[in-house]
């Protein structure tokens, strides 16, 4: 779970828009989609978007058609306040394979320092160690960025003009 978490990000909004508004918002770009056809070409696919009083539910879709669950998930949560409306925005890019990846990894070791003989051996498994996990950790860096965005986007399009600024 910790390492799950060193993934996500935190932003706050404060925007003077009411809740009200900005849930109407959402659940009116969400009824106009549903109404589209199977096929949108917009930047936004509000058809993936979960909305209640309390909390907007993102999730956007792959980039290529060879990726499997998606980018990523970003949950809104909406508090209000006497003059302006708080928006929590917590991006969560989703950690496909990354056990399936250290289980190999942890396995490829012991076989590794267990039949190879010499010194030479640990050095070998911390540079499949890095040659491994850095192109993942990378591509989670850029899921994340690409998620980000896309929340930028969504906001900017239901009426939020305010930065994102981390928490």
């Amino acid at each position: 779970m910790a390492l799950r978490d060193k993934f996500d990000r935190t932003f706050i909004v404060n925007t003077s828009l009411p809740k009200a508004v900005i849930v109407n918002t959402f659940k009116e770009r969400i009824e106009e989609s549903s109404k589209d056809s199977w096929l949108t070409i917009k930047d936004i696919n509000y058809k993936k978007i979960q909305v209640d009083d309390y909390r907007a539910v993102i999730k956007q879709d792959p980039f290529f058609f060879g990726q499997i669950g998606g980018i990523g998930v970003a949950i809104l949560h909406f508090e209000t306040s006497s003059s302006f409306t708080e928006i929590k925005a917590v991006v969560k890019p989703f950690v496909n394979g990354i056990w399936f990846l250290i289980g190999f990894l942890v396995l490829f070791s012991a076989v590794c320092i267990w039949f190879t003989p010499g010194i030479g051996k640990f050095l070998f498994v911390a540079l499949a160690w890095i040659m491994f996990l850095t192109p993942v950790y990378i591509s989670f860096a850029i899921r994340r960025y690409r998620l980000t965005n896309y929340l930028k986007a969504v906001l900017i399009d239901i009426g939020v003009q305010e930065d994102l600024v981390k928490a």
